[in-house]
């Protein structure tokens, strides 16, 4: 569980890398609210085009992954 305090959950961040959903939204606003840190979901099959902060987390979701993917994410 993240101990956040109020000067440092600006920067704290969660990516979520799934296939954009109801249920991913929905999870993500779950964690948002439960954690205070913001959570992006992010489409599982385009690479990230920006880099990530420090203290950032990133959730890659296997279950709708394959070897392609796997591939790219690697």
């Amino acid at each position: 569980m993240f101990e956040v305090t109020e000067s440092v959950s600006n920067s704290r961040k969660i990516i979520l890398i799934t296939h954009p959903s109801v249920q991913a939204n929905a999870f993500a606003n779950y964690l948002t609210d439960l954690l205070s840190v913001s959570v992006d979901v992010h489409n599982i099959n385009k690479p990230l085009v920006q880099r990530l902060n420090k203290g950032s987390v990133v959730l890659f979701d296997i279950a709708v992954s394959n070897k392609k993917l796997n591939g790219i994410w690697a």
